[in-house]
């Protein structure tokens, strides 16, 4: 594993977060949970894109859904942390939580209502 497989962008840490609150989300549910939370659209191919980092570095595991076959769709999967992305989203927040130039990311963080209600119990 790379030194950088042990960080997580802004964007990732924020699916992270959505997973970690709602394990075996799809991602349809993981989007409409970021929308909500940033206010901004989220397009698919983003978050498409971010997810599959994510499994490349070992942060999620996925599981494909059984259901019948659909002309034109393709197959429905599962998303849940893995213990490196639980391990990597508590370090990246700490850290962002102690330096300056995290401020941003925090702000961007604590607009999303599931993160906000995630610290108040931790």
């Amino acid at each position: 594993m790379h030194a950088d497989q042990h960080l997580a962008g802004t964007f990732e840490l924020a699916v992270l977060s959505v997973v970690r609150e709602h394990p075996d989300s799809i991602a349809l549910d993981i989007s409409k949970v970021l929308e909500a939370g940033l206010q901004r659209p989220i397009t698919r191919q983003a978050l498409d894109t971010t997810i599959g980092r994510l499994i490349a570095k070992g942060f999620l595991e996925t599981t494909l859904l059984p259901t019948r076959p659909t002309r034109g769709r393709s197959p429905r999967h599962s998303f849940r942390l893995t213990v490196s992305g639980a391990a990597v989203l508590t370090r990246m927040t700490a850290m962002f939580g102690h330096l300056g130039f995290g401020q941003r990311v925090a702000r961007s963080l604590d607009d999303c209502k599931w993160f906000v209600a995630h610290k108040k119990k931790t």
